[in-house]
């Protein structure tokens, strides 16, 4: 192997740049690292150059460790996104510099530089200064400088993301055909799909320092092994259905299995990945058994360059789970997304509003791990609240349970640890796959960190912690729901199961992530929901007195209910057994009023908006609901991952 990263960690802080990565590159391989902003790509390439040094882990090049060697004694090339030309130098002398460097003998610098000239198609150059040169010339020329060592590896850094797209796509085409004359080993760095699938002869997707699967460029896309990868690369229909006796039910569809998929006893849950362009738009009379999804509409029909992109409401899907395309607030119905060329068949003379029979020409199943619930303990009375109702979150969501043990002082760690001991002897017949991690330090330090190491769907907390009712919320609880980017559930008593869920929409925003989210958890616990507005001043008035039809009240209650209208609308698209209420007055006090009267098992509400400063807004709404209903708090930031 040219290129072996074992266990390799880095961190910042307290954020994880590079979590435990093990890669294996081959001799002559051009491998692309893929992912979004601050996955951790650049920091790898960094560390295998030895610009950056890892934490923890090993770097073997060519099979020899690399860890303590200096960048010039890697033998390694690196290109940058900016290509750091040396703007005083010609073309010659710039692709010359590292040989200059290593005293390579005059003659064959000048051997070396001129077949590097005319692989990369500026033959008579040498002489230009940088300035002189396109973009696309001078990324060339860096690429060049980076090879004419000879290194055993070559390492690019977004090498193309400062270009125009036809220069993009001009340079990649050579970039190919130099590393495959050559053959030497690459790793690429990039965000753009179509450049990795361009290039690569296998991707690694990273996801927040996590290396999440590596594969070819078609495995991936066509069989992913997780959801991240599913709907990270390209567009995807992902909906929830069931296994059975070799055929896969979605709704009340009922299609084949493809040959790699899982065989199974009885039934399995599982994710159903359609690409858009294995969704067929087909007449009504083209029903084909094992492979008709459902009758739709077409609501949107748009060209995008030479793909016809086409939205389909589909009825038939109501109450399926789907995962993506996300539904949107108030949307009145399941709709999935289908590409199609312009020319073909019957796509090109229907329009919007056109019945439609759907067909799935292929398909791929992903088994379904459920949601992963972080239970936080630390040792205190409250551990083993939180452990049984994280229990009965996790089960009815057919989930995953984590439990984190975290030790702020020294003489709390025994306690802590007893507290990971005791979870294990309630719950790893229940969870086969539990798992129990014990830290020490500040608390929400390592709570945060540990979001970084795993995906996670939810945190559940216990309601003040160790420090007691000098604080209303906990400083734990209070950092977490600040900073944590999934819901954060927090419980100041139990409850034994979840059947109802009230979900506020009582401070006047817009609200849509926590119905979704919400409705996500109602939808896999089987739960009714009740979905209130608080009306407060001015709209408090506006309910008690009469209103005109043309004044400013009567628009305003109008906006209200519409509001909660599309909210319901979402909630029973999802499956989910809804209603809506008003109520008028201070909103703290109607939220608390409604969850006592109502005895609901879960309350839901927005995040604080920052700066959530304490004492402000929701922050104060959420402190006063956990201390007068003492029912658990489900706090969803402004964008929550969905649940599957």
């Amino acid at each position: 192997m040219s290129i072996v990263l074992d266990h390799v960690s880095k961190w910042f802080g307290s954020h994880a740049a590079l979590d435990e990565v093990s890669l294996e590159v081959s001799d002559g391989e051009l491998f692309v690292l893929l992912g979004g902003s601050g996955s951790g790509k650049s920091t790898a390439l960094r560390i295998i150059a030895g610009l950056t040094r890892p934490d923890d882990g090993r770097i073997l090049l060519q099979g020899t460790r690399v860890d303590d060697l200096p960048p010039q004694k890697r033998g390694v090339g690196f290109v940058f996104q900016n290509y750091s030309l040396f703007r005083h130098m010609t073309v010659g002398k710039n692709i010359e510099f590292g040989m200059r460097v290593h005293r390579v003998d005059e003659r064959e610098r000048i051997r070396r530089r001129e077949e590097l000239l005319n692989l990369i198609g500026l033959d008579g150059m040498s002489d230009i200064l940088p300035e002189h040169l396109s973009g696309g010339q001078q990324q060339r020329v860096a690429v060049a400088r980076a090879l004419a060592y000879r290194p055993s590896v070559l390492l690019m850094d977004e090498p193309f993301g400062a270009l125009d797209a036809l220069t993009r796509a001009q340079i990649r085409q050579s970039m190919r055909e130099i590393q495959q004359k050559l053959k030497v080993t690459t790793i690429l760095v990039t965000h753009d799909q179509e450049e990795a699938f361009d290039l690569a002869d296998r991707i690694g997707i990273l996801d927040r320092g996590h290396l999440v699967e590596v594969g070819p460029p078609h495995a991936l896309y066509r069989r992913p092994k997780t959801e991240y990868v599913a709907t990270f690369l390209g567009a995807a229909n992902l909906l929830m259905g069931d296994v059975r006796e070799g055929q896969v039910q979605i709704g009340d569809a009922v299609l084949t299995l493809p040959p790699e998929a899982p065989q199974v006893k009885g039934s399995m849950e599982v994710k159903v990945l359609i690409r858009p362009e294995d969704l067929e738009i087909s007449s009504r009379e083209g029903r084909i058994e094992g492979k008709t999804l459902g009758l739709g509409r077409i609501r949107e029909k748009f060209h995008a360059g030479p793909i016809l992109r086409l939205k389909v409401g589909m009825p038939s899907l109501e109450g399926v789970p789907i995962l993506r395309p996300e539904p949107t607030y108030g949307q009145a119905e399941p709709t999935l997304i289908s590409h199609a060329l312009p020319e073909s068949g019957e796509v090109a003379s229907l329009e919007t509003g056109s019945e439609v029979l759907l067909l799935v020409r292929n398909l791929h199943v992903i088994p379904h791990e459920g949601i992963s619930i972080l239970v936080c303990i630390d040792g205190s009375d409250l551990s083993r609240r939180c452990l049984d109702f994280g229990a009965v979150v996790a089960s009815q969501m057919h989930g995953r349970m984590v439990v984190l043990g975290v030790a702020e002082k020294p003489n709390e760690e025994t306690r802590a640890r007893e507290g990971l001991s005791l979870a294990t002897q309630l719950f790893s017949e229940q969870f086969p796959n539990l798992k129990t991690r014990f830290r020490t330090g500040n608390a929400a330090d390592r709570i945060l960190q540990e979001l970084d190491r795993e995906e996670y769907g939810m945190i559940l907390l216990g309601y003040r912690g160790r420090h007691g009712p000098a604080r209303s919320i906990g400083s734990t609880a209070e950092r977490i729901t600040m900073l944590s980017r999934v819901p954060v559930l927090i419980l100041p008593e139990a409850r034994p199961s979840l059947r109802r869920i009230l979900i506020c929409m009582a401070t006047g925003a817009s609200s849509r992530s926590d119905v979704i989210f919400a409705g996500r958890v109602a939808e896999r616990v089987g739960a009714a929901a009740t979905l209130l507005h608080v009306s407060g001043g001015d709209e408090a008035e506006a309910g008690a007195e009469p209103a005109d039809s043309g004044g400013v009240r009567y628009h305003l209650r109008e906006l209200i209910t519409e509001r909660l209208v599309r909210g319901v609308r979402t909630l029973k698209l999802m499956g989910v057994n809804a209603q809506m209420k008003v109520r008028h007055g201070l909103p703290p006090e109607e939220i608390v009023e409604e969850a006592l009267s109502g005895d609901y098992d879960l309350i839901a509400m927005g995040a604080p908006d920052p700066p959530r400063w304490r004492g402000t807004g929701r922050q104060s709404i959420i402190d006063f609901v956990l201390e007068k209903a003492r029912q658990p708090v489900l706090i969803v930031p402004a964008a929550s991952p969905s649940e599957g």
